[in-house]
């Protein structure tokens, strides 16, 4: 194999559970209790009632909230000994279901959560029913949608737990709003949300967490707002944000960062001279950008001439990519690119020892070469030394290096032009990490290639050369590090 692995080295306030909590490098001041009250409810007979909450917000599962109903005369007297019955929505049980008001008029019950997949951002609502009037308060809840299998490697999972996973794990209940998306690279991983935000967890020697620190980080936390798409690097990541300018971190070795330096930054800077910016995608050292006129940048590390510019010089700010127009997505490897263009065939350029460029050999290209014998392409992805596309019939193709089986194909043999993994129909999306490869279909989530660490997620750490499920999960939507070609792990959206 010719490959170039990288090495080793490489808040939403939650809910009011302490007094204080961490955003980023800063720390926020939180309420021991925060007392959310609903508006009253009065019967005929001049009952009112009203209900608050302890908190604002419950962690999906195994959290705990007081509900408070009060029962008065319409003279706002307290009602003593009137019944009480507390319902709520699915994924909330109470306790005690019924209780007698006191002197005070009030009458309480714990709201518990029971259902670990309740969306994040969505609303429980707590009712109390007195007299036959009924008042009710909601609390928002903090949670995770999606699943991680593989390397955890300095917490990079985000779950919670240490050490690798072969089957999937859901990744902490400390969100507010859906994941959107995630990649990952070296030991450490992003989560984009719906509402815009991106969090970090892992390691963070070179500012790859982007928080402004170099402290390695078991848990999440936010470090940017306002963003549409993120990427990863071995060492640091990209975000493009709402105005079409990309931001960057982490290590800068070789350029990557694109801000005319090789100086590592442990917060978001940004790229040079990208506006417009359509897609954003990251190589070990290097990367690429598609701008909405169909043209591609890049920069960062060229030596095998993956910035397609016609040289092997390094760059610290974007330049174009030769010969290139009508690209409609892009992808990258370890050191080569990709680009899908609007007449949905694939060019290819950069580093080609294992075939990686699919035109039938295994000579590095500094300018874009077709990939043989591929049309009617609807999605590109990129493994570290293989490649992927997605064809409009819903099959798949793979070329590249085969050393661990991650062409799909049943054998180990490389392959410089494109082959059909096998025994996969009905795809609506796939994925490619650094030695495996993933593909989503009706039937759920498939894998094949490297499983040394379980990143195939079958309950083993066993390779395959043909696709096999992947265990123990359900609802998936979307292959959450379809950014990321570095990694040894998996997100699944649910």
């Amino acid at each position: 194999m010719n490959a170039e692995h990288p090495s080793s080295d490489g808040t939403a306030r939650p809910y009011a559970l302490s007094r204080r909590a961490v955003v980023g490098s800063t720390v926020w001041a939180i309420p021991a209790i925060v007392l959310v009250t609903s508006s009253p409810a009065m019967a005929a007979s001049g009952t009112k009632i009203t209900v608050r909450s302890s908190k604002r917000q419950v962690v999906a599962k195994g959290d705990s909230a007081t509900i408070t109903a009060t029962v008065t005369d319409n003279g706002d007297t307290p009602r003593s000994g009137a019944a009480v019955s507390f319902t709520g929505s699915s994924g909330t049980d109470y306790s005690p279901t019924s209780a007698t008001t006191n002197g005070n008029g009030e009458a309480s019950s714990t709201l518990s959560t029971t259902d670990q997949w309740l969306r994040p951002g969505s609303t429980v609502t707590a009712t109390a029913t007195s007299d036959g009037q009924s008042a009710s308060v909601p609390l928002s809840v903090i949670g995770a949608n999606a699943y991680a299998v593989g390397n955890n490697l300095s917490g990079k999972l985000g779950t919670g737990t240490s050490g690798n996973t072969s089957t999937p794990t859901q990744l902490s209940l400390v969100f507010a709003s859906p994941i959107k998306a995630l990649a990952s690279g070296n030991s450490f991983s992003f989560a984009l949300l719906e509402d815009g935000s991106v969090w970090s967890v892992g390691r963070n020697s070179q500012g790859q967490l982007g928080d402004g620190t170099t402290t390695n980080r078991t848990t999440w936390a936010k470090i940017l707002s306002d963003v549409t798409q993120i990427a990863a690097l071995s060492t640091g990541g990209y975000a493009l944000m709402n105005d079409g300018t990309v931001r960057s971190w982490g290590g800068n070795n070789n350029g990557q960062l694109g801000n005319g330096t090789t100086t590592n930054s442990a917060t978001p800077v940004t790229v040079q001279g990208l506006s417009d910016v359509k897609q954003v995608a990251g190589g070990v050292t290097w990367g690429a950008a598609l701008l909405s006129n169909g043209q591609v940048r890049t920069w960062g590390s060229n030596t095998s001439g993956q910035l397609g510019d016609g040289t092997t010089t390094n760059r610290t700010t974007p330049v174009a990519v030769q010969g290139l127009s009508g690209v409609t997505q892009i992808a990258t490897g370890n050191g080569s690119g990709y680009a899908v263009l609007s007449n949905k065939t694939v060019r290819a350029w950069g580093l080609n020892g294992d075939g990686q460029l699919g035109d039938g050999t295994t000579t590095n290209r500094s300018t874009p070469v077709t990939v043989q014998n591929l049309s009617n392409v609807t999605q590109i992805a990129a493994g570290g030394t293989s490649a992927y596309a997605l064809l409009g019939d819903k099959t798949v193709r793979a070329w590249g290096d085969n050393a661990y089986g991650q062409l799909g194909n049943g054998t180990t043999a490389d392959s410089a032009s494109p082959v059909a993994v096998s025994g996969l129909s009905n795809v609506s999306q796939i994925a490619g990490t650094y030695y495996s490869a993933y593909a989503l279909g009706s039937n759920g989530p498939r894998a094949w290639g490297y499983n040394n660490n379980g990143q195939l997620g079958d309950g083993t750490t066993t390779n395959r050369s043909t696709p096999v499920a992947v265990q123990n999960v359900s609802g998936i939507v979307a292959l959450g590090n379809a950014a990321s070609s570095l990694a040894d792990d998996m997100f699944f959206i649910r």
